[in-house]
């Protein structure tokens, strides 16, 4: 055989094997519709997330100035943000009080990615708030259109989100709201000592707890005040003394036989004394939030004492 009949016949053996017989090829129905499926969900969550951006970016740009405001110590400005009925609900006074317990010190929205559509002028905006003494704490901006303006409905944290308008957090009130509680409610147990009724010192107190209230230590210390004929009504004219820091303290109820703990929430505890002539009122006073207040709450699980001690 010579070589050009030899390369011949390698040319063909070659083109045989590599190009084989060809058979049509044809996308399946079921690849198309699923193709086609996952386009248009593809663009239906594109243009979703588009509407989202687009129809919050109103109610969180007045959110954003409204914080803006509050970081930059213009309490009075932040105010007139607010809708009407969180004026209505919360004064400028308390307005002022709860920021002045909350202390921000950066305050930052949740990008549109995260945010929820508005609905009949209400728009929910979520973020994060750090204080001063270093917590961050999940918060809610609700938002309300009011006259064709977004304006401030509430601004809360998670243990507050359901009480209203205003701005509410879970937290020790300043220190000159914590003194009126205290002075209030002694004062209130100094009259209803003079005639020796506890019912009307109770009264002052959530009904659940006025039943037990008697048989408590603050029952305890009442009765042990009229028997020593003490009169402190002179408190008025003397200085607290917190003997330590007023602080929230978790209250929970717990099943028998490691049945698990339930939360009852946060109640605020205030220790301290008023220096008197001779002697000094030592208390210990346990206090709940009843919205918007915190009121008296001195029962069975409750150490409550007021004693006068030289």
């Amino acid at each position: 055989m010579d070589w050009t009949t030899y390369l011949s016949t390698l040319r063909n053996m070659i083109k045989n094997v590599t190009e084989g017989e060809r058979f049509p090829f044809r996308i399946p129905r079921v690849l198309k519709y699923l193709f086609w499926v996952v386009t248009g969900l593809g663009t239906f969550v594109g243009l979703l997330y588009l509407w989202v951006a687009v129809s919050t970016a109103s109610p969180a740009k007045a959110a954003d100035k409204f914080l803006a405001e509050i970081l930059s110590g213009d309490i009075t400005e932040a105010y007139k943000l607010v809708s009407s009925s969180f004026s209505e609900e919360q004064t400028q006074e308390r307005f002022v009080q709860e920021l002045m317990a909350l202390r921000p010190v950066h305050i930052e929205l949740k990008s549109w990615k995260d945010r929820v559509l508005q609905r009949n002028g209400f728009s929910l905006l979520s973020g994060t708030l750090q204080t001063e003494a270093g917590e961050t704490i999940p918060i809610t901006v609700q938002m309300l259109n009011e006259d064709e303006d977004w304006k401030v409905l509430a601004m809360v944290d998670h243990a507050r989100r359901s009480v209203g308008p205003g701005v509410w957090f879970e937290q020790v009130p300043v220190e000159s709201e914590v003194r009126r509680l205290v002075e209030e409610s002694l004062l209130a147990m100094n009259d209803a000592v003079q005639v020796d009724d506890f019912g009307d010192f109770s009264s002052i107190m959530p009904r659940a707890i006025r039943i037990p209230s008697k048989k408590s230590e603050i029952g305890r210390s009442f009765d042990k005040l009229v028997e020593q004929q003490v009169d402190y009504s002179d408190i008025v004219d003397r200085e607290t003394v917190f003997t330590e820091p007023p602080y929230l303290f978790e209250q929970k109820v717990c099943a028998a036989f490691g049945g698990g703990c339930r939360s009852l929430g946060f109640e605020l505890v205030v220790t301290g004394f008023y220096p008197r002539d001779g002697d000094r009122l030592e208390f210990t006073l346990m206090y709940m939030y009843d919205h918007p207040d915190w009121v008296l709450a001195c029962g069975l699980e409750r150490w409550c004492i007021v004693e006068v001690r030289s």
